[in-house]
């Protein structure tokens, strides 16, 4: 209960300003998404990319959203597409893997995992995920 009305106080807040940024709109998504509510939360997503088609975090939560639904090719390809833009990004490199992984290319896995621990060696969100 205590998470489910904290989840709903960070959507009321990042809505109550009015018009919401593109940051709010991701919290949105992600308070959704952490509810389980998987539609809505890729409605929110797609219109965040809508307005910014190169915004690598709804790219990122695009493609959390779409592993969760195990479409792992269609997350693999927003997950590359956002490395076109931020290719340093160690969160998408082991967001990449894992669907690499599930897609049995542990090739590509282990190349995105290398890729990432030098990108960010000490980022411990990106060598625990």
């Amino acid at each position: 209960m205590r998470r489910h009305l904290a989840c709903m106080f960070l959507c009321l807040l990042a809505c109550s300003a009015g018009a919401a940024t593109l940051d709010d709109m991701l919290l949105q998504a992600r308070v959704l998404h952490a509810r389980g509510e998987l539609d809505r939360a890729m409605k929110v997503v797609n219109q965040i990319l809508e307005l910014e088609p190169l915004y690598v975090p709804g790219r990122l939560e695009l493609a959390s959203l779409l592993m969760d639904g195990n479409d792992h090719s269609r997350a693999e390809a927003e997950l590359t597409l956002a490395l076109r833009h931020d290719p340093g990004n160690a969160d998408a490199l082991v967001q990449r893997a894992l669907c690499r992984e599930e897609q049995e290319n542990t090739t590509g896995a282990m190349a995105d995992l290398s890729r990432a621990l030098e990108s960010a060696p000490t980022d411990a969100t990106a060598l625990f995920q």
